[in-house]
């Protein structure tokens, strides 16, 4: 008797719809995940100019390239900081000529968005030649 208990309670289980076995013809169930990665990239830009003593003779001088690294992605805004002494002085850059500021930065590069750029870089030096320094500085947008 002892044998029949057990096989009349698991057949009545069975039978009532509460076994958790799949069976056949019932849909098979389906898990699924998500994993939602996310990171912050650090905006870094730099920018550097290739010359660092230049002789200070009138006339046309080259620098060599202005160098830029910027990863904003609402771009950058590259300013010269010139000593008062270069006041009179052209930059060009990339062959388009800007003039010094005597008195706060100049402008002379700007990008709407992430780049890496190389510009070519000269000074014009009024006639009597001048000594100062440059310094180029970075901002990004």
């Amino acid at each position: 008797m002892n044998l029949k208990l057990p096989v009349l309670v698991i057949a009545s289980a069975l039978a009532a719809g509460t076994a958790t076995a799949a069976e056949p013809g019932a849909p098979a169930r389906s898990s699924s995940f998500a994993i939602d990665i996310t990171g912050y990239a650090p905006v870094v830009c730099r920018a550097r100019i290739d010359a660092t003593i230049v002789p200070g003779a009138p006339g046309r001088t080259s620098l060599g390239a202005l160098n830029e690294f910027c990863n904003s992605p609402g771009g950058y805004q590259v300013f010269i900081d010139a000593s008062p002494e270069l006041a009179n002085a052209t930059l060009v850059v990339d062959g388009r000529e800007v003039s010094l500021s005597g008195n706060g930065p100049t402008l002379v590069a700007a990008s709407s968005g992430p780049a890496i750029e190389s510009r070519q870089l000269a000074i014009d030096v009024p006639e009597g030649g001048v000594s100062g320094s440059l310094s180029v500085r970075i901002v990004a947008l």
